[in-house]
């Protein structure tokens, strides 16, 4: 009973990580979506948002507060929104958000989705396993439909945008996120 303790609760951790991680995403990206400059990036961005707001219900529904048991507060993600609003300062169409989404934060996120993939094998982690699965989908559908869409804009609107992706990547990694955003808070 109490390996079964221990690989539920750990499930619950890891679920509220990763809840934490993809609401960082889709609070952001709502909140910075009705102050882009370019029509077509406001649609993209709320979209995404809501999409990415999906699989962090997804695991909420793993998390530990399921059970009506209050877990410890998972480490806010605050370099996500710190990365995503910076991009907008430089960038105010949204080109260089997209750009940070597809590029820089989705395949950390794809590597802990990954990662949680790899340690959910417990016999009670189907569940967690399915959801991992189903919001890697998304996220990696995400960065297929919107990366192009703003490696496009951000090249032709500002020479020194990528230069800027460049010192945004290095915030994450500065942040200890050099590959992905872990596993655990």
């Amino acid at each position: 009973m109490s390996d079964q303790l221990n690989s539920l609760e750990h499930a619950e951790a890891l679920a509220s990580h990763l809840e934490s991680v993809l609401r960082a995403l889709y609070e952001s990206l709502g909140q910075l979506a009705p102050t882009l400059s370019d029509d077509a990036m406001v649609l993209a961005v709320f979209e995404m948002a809501r999409i990415l707001g999906d699989g962090a219900h997804r695991f909420s529904e793993l998390g530990a507060h399921r059970n009506g048991v209050t877990p410890l507060a998972p480490r806010p993600v605050t370099v996500i929104d710190e990365v995503l609003r910076r991009s907008t300062q430089v960038d105010e169409s949204g080109a260089l958000t997209l750009y940070c989404v597809s590029s820089l934060i989705g395949p950390r996120l794809l590597i802990s989705l990954r990662d949680a993939s790899s340690v959910a094998n417990g016999p009670g982690d189907g569940a967690l396993r399915q959801a991992v699965h189903d919001v890697a989908a998304i996220v990696l559908g995400q960065i297929q439909r919107i990366g192009e869409l703003g490696r496009e804009k951000t090249e032709s609107s500002e020479p020194s945008a990528l230069e800027h992706a460049r010192e945004l990547d290095e915030m994450l990694t500065g942040a200890h996120f050099a590959e992905s955003f872990g596993l655990y808070p």
